[in-house]
């Protein structure tokens, strides 16, 4: 098994795994002034059906070809349009910004491999200002959920449509070899979107919200989906319009390497713009022992758990991980 040989980091400071433990979410609102830094990302065409409408909800005739990379898995009552042919122009859409959002005091980072940081390395993670740039600089990944913040811009002199959102998977067993943890108690995000990768390349699915308007999460603290996000809906671009997402893709059994791909609806064609991280696929993974410690074969203790600094922790005989002991004074 490719878990045997791995290892995990993960890193604590609260005292529940709840901002960065379980959800990789999407959150679409539109914005009208960003940075105008933009940086360049792959496209692919992809032919689409014809429509009459460009805004409002998505008939499922052409809802259905949106989601069809291969042969189409959305079932449709309504007989198939004929297909458009593959458009030659560039993308509708722009990628202005694709950012990794910080996880704040909350967050817990596995590795492939066991490791024995230094003295020096820990006290560089003390004092990091974000500590998670250091983790992903030591091929940290997140444990449980990935947050990405998406800026896209209209392009098109017409307004463009974006009908649909999937994310592109490659999944395999979690991460077993070092474990960094630092829990304390986290924000909840705003209009979010989830993509489950347990499931083949899933589309972006909507949040359920209790009464203050925060996700509902389960009892380990993952987001309840209620449906594909892009059913009854759409986004509308004029050109140099943007629309702002805040991504959340959460696993609860896997490694998953994943980019996303929104698909447009613009004159009569469906055109899918790849969304990654400068030319490389999203990573997050799931714990390798949700209840215990017991999974990693390495793991570190941060923030509340050991206050002085990152610190690794004590094995037991039964495979667990004991907090370090720290001298008084």
């Amino acid at each position: 098994m490719v878990a045997a040989g791995m290892a995990m980091v993960v890193f604590a400071q609260r005292n529940t795994r709840r901002a960065g433990n379980q959800a990789l979410v999407v959150s679409a609102v539109t914005a009208f002034a960003l940075a105008a830094a933009a940086v360049p990302f792959a496209t692919e065409a992809a032919p689409g059906p014809p429509v009459k409408e460009e805004s409002g909800p998505v008939s499922p005739s052409a809802e259905a070809a949106a989601d069809r990379p291969t042969p189409s898995k959305t079932p449709s009552s309504e007989a198939p349009s004929p297909s458009a042919s593959p458009s030659a122009s560039p993308s509708p859409l722009v990628v202005e910004l694709v950012q990794l959002d910080p996880r704040g005091d909350d967050f817990h980072w596995a590795m492939a491999e066991p490791a024995r940081f230094t003295k020096k390395q820990l006290a560089e993670l003390d004092d990091a200002e974000r500590g998670d740039e250091w983790v992903r600089g030591h091929s940290g990944v997140a444990v449980d959920s990935e947050q990405i913040k998406i800026v896209l811009r209209g392009a098109h002199p017409e307004p463009v449509t974006i009908i649909g959102m999937r994310a592109r998977s490659t999944c395999r067993e979690p991460l077993t070899g070092t474990l960094l943890t630092s829990p304390n108690a986290g924000d909840s995000p705003l209009s979010p979107i989830a993509f489950d990768l347990d499931r083949p390349n899933p589309e972006a699915a909507s949040i359920a919200k209790d009464e203050f308007g925060n996700p509902v999460t389960d009892a380990d603290w993952y987001v309840k989906m209620t449906g594909q996000y892009f059913r009854k809906r759409s986004i509308t671009l004029d050109r140099g319009e943007r629309a702002v997402f805040q991504v959340y893709a959460q696993t609860r059994r896997h490694y998953c390497e994943f980019t996303i791909e929104a698909s447009t609806l613009v004159d009569g064609a469906v055109i899918r713009t790849r969304i990654d991280r400068k030319g490389e696929p999203f990573t997050v993974t799931a714990s390798a022992s949700p209840k215990d410690y017991s999974g990693y074969r390495e793991v570190y203790f941060g923030g509340i758990a050991s206050p002085k600094g990152w610190r690794l922790g004590r094995p037991t005989r039964s495979g667990d991980w004991l907090m370090p002991v720290t001298s008084r004074g």
